[in-house]
């Protein structure tokens, strides 16, 4: 078995672009895969920011990790 995934849940408004996301990125190679991800609405992304919710962003969490 290899080392366990990272998975990084971005914050309000923010995106897998980020300097957040972006440096475990660079963090996680060779030593752990990893997974970001823009929520509905954030980055690049489809849909409105405004028209978010947290259950619908919560949702998008479990369609990725499905």
């Amino acid at each position: 078995q290899g080392a366990p995934g990272v998975v990084f849940l971005g914050g309000f408004a923010s995106d897998m672009t980020g300097i957040k996301a972006m440096t475990l990125d660079r963090f996680c190679r060779g030593a752990a895969g990893n997974l970001r991800f823009d929520y509905r609405g954030h980055g690049a992304s489809s849909g409105d920011f405004r028209d978010g919710t947290i259950g619908g962003w919560l949702q998008d969490s479990l369609d990725v990790f499905d």
